[in-house]
């Protein structure tokens, strides 16, 4: 009996000795209220101080706003970059049209000078925005004909109108056909400055080629 006394008297007292008081309309257990902050303060000490308050919800918008500037400026080169890609892509878009344009045996013997090393007439083209209109305009002037003369003409107007540089034997068998001209000397004697053109068509051609080259 003096055991279950004792021990009722022990649970009175420590019933005694819990405290309430009013937080708000709440009414909250001091032993409650205690165990909670045990919890809060072990979360603190893993995971850091809880953030809140105006101070703090600032420094979030500015951390934010950071994040968001980091990831337009990172979108803007992959823009940027996009854009370059796209304009290579139909540069090269336009260079396929052309080969596909060109006469089988003039692709080859292109496809032969490029594994040997050689680069293509149209790299003779002084402004390389340009090249592809001047190589059409070339291809235009040489397209049917047959006399030697008369398809080194379009190319010494366009020399002489400084939009090409002198093209080598290789360059021109490679873009105009292997059989378009059969001597070597022939390219040598039209495109040497000695030799004088002063047709009319070799005026017009020459500019016409000024006007598309510039």
């Amino acid at each position: 009996m003096n055991s279950n006394n004792s021990n009722s008297m022990q649970e009175n007292e420590d019933k005694s000795k819990i405290v309430s008081f009013h937080f708000g309309d709440y009414k909250v257990d001091q032993r409650k209220f205690d165990y909670y902050k045990f919890i809060q303060d072990r979360l603190i000490e893993r995971y850091g101080k809880f953030k809140s308050g105006p101070e703090n919800m600032k420094e979030e918008y500015d951390r934010l706003k950071e994040e968001n500037d980091n990831l337009k400026e990172e979108n803007d080169k992959l823009k940027t970059n996009y854009s370059m890609l796209l304009m290579n892509f139909e540069k090269l878009k336009k260079e396929n049209d052309r080969l596909k344009s060109l006469p089988q045996n003039a692709v080859s013997t292109k496809a032969k000078c490029h594994k040997k090393g050689g680069t293509p007439f149209s790299s003779l083209v002084i402004n390389p925005d340009k090249a592809d209109e001047i190589m059409k305009l070339l291809h235009k002037y040489i397209k049917g004909k047959t006399d030697p003369q008369a398809i080194m003409k379009p190319i010494r107007a366009a020399m002489d109108a400084g939009v090409i540089n002198k093209p080598t034997w290789g360059q021109f068998r490679a873009e105009f056909g292997e059989d378009r001209v059969k001597s070597k000397s022939s390219l040598q004697k039209y495109l040497n400055d000695d030799y004088i053109f002063d047709d009319e068509s070799f005026n017009q051609m020459k500019k016409k080629f000024k006007e598309t080259g510039i």
